[in-house]
């Protein structure tokens, strides 16, 4: 068997790194980029983190306090109030000077005109039990206080009532029909009928 042996010689012949992009064929160049692919779906939804640590409280408010005051007739004419607001800083429920924050000034309204007098309203019903008539039994004596009742709107008569002439258990009392005597000392008898009208008397001043 006989083998060719070929022997090259590079003696003398430089190889140049750099090769002018004009010499690299076309069919070596990169290509442009393509476009970008669609995006890729959502990952699921991660576990929601720890909670955190409640926050210290806050400090507790100041209630709001007013004060009230007459306003001067150099404010409103016809008179008025003078409103102070405020919030109670030092919490003592008084509206202090330093703690006012706004003050308002209310007037009255000036007087209207007075109005049409209304009509007269109807008389009220006299009451049963008011004296309506005076009853003097054998009239006015001129020698002593007569005795008298009253005669009330319902027709009774009322007077003063006693168990004889002189006057025995007096009380206050509504007649009846029947025969009496005064006990004033006249010495009077007369008698009253069924509607305690006198009918009859002895004697008549």
């Amino acid at each position: 068997m006989r083998y060719l042996i070929l022997i090259l010689s590079l003696a003398g012949c430089a190889i140049n790194p750099r090769i002018a992009p004009s010499h690299i064929p076309s069919d070596a160049r990169d290509g442009q980029n393509g476009q970008d692919g669609t995006d890729g779906r959502d990952g699921k939804k991660g576990s929601d983190g720890t909670r955190g640590q409640d926050g210290s409280n806050g400090s507790d408010g100041h209630s709001a306090v007013f004060s009230q005051g007459v306003a001067e007739l150099t404010l409103c004419s016809n008179g008025g109030i003078v409103l102070s607001l405020g919030l109670d800083l030092n919490d003592d429920l008084i509206l202090q000077d330093a703690e006012t924050q706004s003050i308002a000034v209310i007037c009255n309204g000036l007087n209207g005109s007075d109005g049409v007098d209304g009509v007269d309203g109807i008389d009220a019903p006299i009451s049963p039990f008011m004296p309506v008539d005076i009853v003097n039994p054998c009239g006015d004596s001129p020698s002593i206080d007569d005795e008298i009742f009253f005669r009330l709107a319902n027709g009774l008569l009322v007077w003063s009532q006693s168990d004889n002439s002189n006057g025995k258990n007096t009380r206050f009392s509504v007649g009846r029909p029947g025969t009496w005597q005064t006990t004033d000392g006249d010495g009077c008898i007369f008698l009253l009928d069924s509607n305690l009208n006198i009918t009859y008397e002895n004697h008549h001043y």
